[in-house]
C-alpha cells in the first residue's frame, strides 16, 4: 500500500474517532429512537413513498455511515429500515449496508490499527489464529448470529486474526441475517410492538439457539474428530 494510501486511512481513522467522540459526548443519540420514528411515522412513510430510490440511497448511506464509524446505533438502523421499507426488503437494504459499513470498518482497523498489535498479544492468540485457518470462519459466524459483541468488537477481533477480507464479508453477510430479521420484523409492526421483549417468544429463541447449533456444529465435529 501507498504512502498517499497510509496517510488516508489514519487520517479516515481520526474522523471516524473525531465523529464517535462528538456524538457520544453530545445529545445526538437521543435524536434516533423508536419515539421519533413513531412520531414522525405520516411524514417519513409519505416521503419514502414519493422518493423511493433516493430514501433507499439516504438509508444505505446512513447504515454504513453508523457501522463503519462503529457508533452504537446498528440496532436502530435495522428498525429504521423494516420500518421505513417493510421486512422483506428492508432485510435487504440494512444487510447490504451493514456489510458494506462493516468492511470498511475491517480495512481503516487492519491498515491504521493493525500493524500496532502488540508481539506479545499477537503470540497469545496464535493459537486462536491456528482455530481460525483451522475451522474457517465459523467463529466469527456464531459471534454474529448470537450478537453478543457489538460490530466494532467483532471487527477488531477479525483484524488481530487476520481474517481475509472474503471470509469476513460472508460471515457478516450470512451471521447478521438472524437479527436482522428480528430487528426489521420490530420496525415493521413498530407501535403495535416497541420493545424487542415482545417479539421475543419461546419459539423465536429456541429458532436462535438452533440457528447458533448449526453453525457451531462444524467445529464441534472437526473436535470430535481431532480427539479420536
Amino acid at each position: 500500500m501507498g504512502q498517499w494510501s497510509k496517510k488516508t486511512l489514519i487520517t479516515f481513522g481520526l474522523i471516524v474517532l473525531a465523529i464517535v467522540a462528538i456524538v457520544q459526548f453530545s445529545d445526538l443519540l437521543s435524536f434516533f429512537s423508536l419515539e421519533n420514528l413513531t412520531n414522525h411515522r405520516e411524514f417519513l412513510q409519505t416521503f419514502v413513498a414519493h422518493n423511493y430510490i433516493l430514501s433507499v440511497l439516504i438509508y444505505a448511506l446512513m447504515c454504513v455511515i453508523v457501522v463503519a464509524t462503529t457508533l452504537p446505533l446498528s440496532a436502530f438502523m435495522f428498525i429504521l429500515a423494516g420500518f421505513l421499507f417493510g421486512m422483506k426488503w428492508g432485510i435487504v437494504y440494512s444487510n447490504i449496508s451493514a456489510t458494506l459499513g462493516a468492511l470498511i470498518s475491517f480495512i481503516w482497523m487492519r491498515y491504521v490499527f493493525g500493524r500496532a498489535v502488540p508481539e506479545k498479544l499477537k503470540v497469545r492468540l496464535a493459537p486462536f489464529n491456528k482455530d481460525i485457518q483451522k475451522y474457517g470462519a465459523f467463529y466469527f459466524l456464531i459471534l454474529h448470529v448470537m450478537s453478543i459483541l457489538p460490530f466494532f468488537l467483532i471487527n477488531m477481533l477479525a483484524v488481530v486474526a487476520d481474517l481475509s477480507w472474503f471470509t469476513f464479508v460472508w460471515t457478516t453477510t450470512i451471521g447478521i441475517i438472524p437479527i436482522s430479521l428480528l430487528y426489521t420484523y420490530m420496525g415493521q409492526k413498530l407501535g403495535v410492538i416497541n420493545s424487542i421483549q415482545d417479539i421475543l417468544t419461546r419459539p423465536v429463541i429456541m429458532a436462535f439457539v438452533a440457528v447458533v447449533f448449526l453453525a457451531s456444529l462444524p467445529i464441534l465435529i472437526a473436535k470430535i474428530k481431532n480427539k479420536r
